[in-house]
């Protein structure tokens, strides 16, 4: 499972999915996160390849707990 923020400092996230369809296809599941809901960004991340696209918890705090609710989980693609 690869999390993928939107906003990176060496290459924007929606780059990255773009990279990616260059490469052999991924046996894991790529989660977009951004702090804001854009309808244009979310229908872009899915064309590019994303499986889902979540809004990111902001405070540090909440964010360890929300990747703490994904361990364990057994996703197939």
């Amino acid at each position: 499972m690869l999390f993928l923020d939107l906003k990176m400092p060496r290459m924007a996230g929606m780059q990255f999915l773009a990279w990616m369809q260059t490469q052999p296809k991924p046996d894991f599941p790529i989660i977009v996160l951004s702090g804001l809901q854009d309808l244009r960004q979310m229908k872009e991340a899915y064309q590019l390849g994303a499986h889902s696209f979540l809004m990111k918890p902001l405070e540090q705090n909440d964010f360890a707990a929300f990747i703490d609710k994904f361990k364990g989980i057994e996703i197939g693609i």
